[in-house]
C-alpha cells in the first residue's frame, strides 16, 4: 500500500504488489468480472468525458504494452486516477458485492472492533493490526457485514484509497502479445476485448474488468 503520511502500517488493501495476483491462490478473489454495453453508459458514474475513451487498443504479435498507474511502464491508456476516503465507496469500485461471496478464503478478525479510538496508527497492538488487515480484505473482497464495526478503523488506517480507470472501446490482442495492467488498484471499462491464441491479459493487481464483449479467437 503507499501511504500518504507518517505512521501507517504496511496493508495491502491498495496494492497487492508482492507478486502477480494471477498466480496467487487468491487471484479469483482479487479479480472480478462484470458486464458492460457501452463505455457511454458510465461515464457519469466514473466522472469520465468521451475524450477519456481510447478508441481503439491494438497489441501486435509478441509485443508487450502496458496499462499502469507507474510513469516508468508508459501506460498505453493514460488512467484517470480517482481518490475516496469512503470504504464502501471503494468496495463498490474494486471489490465484490456482499452477495454470494460465501466461498471467499479471507481469514476472520479474532475480535469484533473494540471502538478504542486512537490518534495515529502506531498506538494499535500487534493483534490489532492484524485483526485491521484481515477485516479489510474481507470487507472488500468479502461480506462486509461481518467485519462492519472495523470500517472507521480501516478507513483511519488507510485512507485515501485509489484506483485507475482505463477505458477503451476496442482492445485487439494479437499472437503472443501481452497487455499487462499494474499499479495502483484498476478499473478496466472495454466494450469490446478480443484475444487471439497465446495473447495474454496478465493481472499484476485488484482489478475489476467491465467487458462488452469478450472474444477468444484460435
Amino acid at each position: 500500500m503507499v501511504h500518504k503520511r507518517d505512521g501507517l502500517m504496511p496493508t495491502q488493501l491498495n496494492a497487492l504488489r508482492a507478486k502477480s495476483i494471477e498466480h496467487s491462490p487468491l487471484y479469483s478473489q482479487c479479480y472480478s468480472l462484470s458486464s458492460l454495453d457501452k463505455v457511454d453508459d458510465v461515464l457519469t458514474a466514473f466522472g469520465l468525458q468521451k475524450y477519456d475513451i481510447l478508441d481503439s487498443l491494438l497489441i501486435g504479435n509478441n509485443v508487450q504494452k502496458n496499462l499502469s498507474s507507474d510513469l516508468e511502464k508508459h501506460s498505453s491508456i493514460t488512467p484517470k486516477i480517482f481518490i475516496t476516503k469512503n470504504l464502501d465507496q471503494y468496495k463498490s469500485w474494486i471489490g465484490r458485492d456482499d452477495t454470494g461471496v460465501e466461498d471467499t478464503p479471507w481469514v476472520l478478525p479474532t475480535a469484533l472492533w473494540n471502538d478504542r479510538k486512537i490518534s495515529v496508527v502506531n498506538e494499535l497492538t500487534p493483534e490489532e493490526v492484524e485483526n485491521v488487515e484481515k477485516a479489510g480484505r474481507v470487507y472488500i473482497f468479502g461480506n462486509s457485514a461481518l467485519v462492519r464495526s472495523y470500517r472507521e478503523i480501516i478507513e483511519f488506517c488507510n485512507a485515501p484509497f485509489e484506483v485507475a480507470v482505463y477505458a477503451a472501446r476496442k482492445v485487439i490482442i494479437k499472437p503472443g502479445g501481452s497487455l499487462i495492467v499494474s499499479g495502483i488498484p484498476a478499473i478496466l471499462l472495454f466494450e469490446e476485448l478480443e484475444i487471439h491464441s497465446l495473447g495474454n491479459l496478465a493481472i499484476y493487481t485488484v482489478c475489476h474488468a467491465k467487458i462488452g464483449t469478450l472474444q477468444k479467437i484460435k
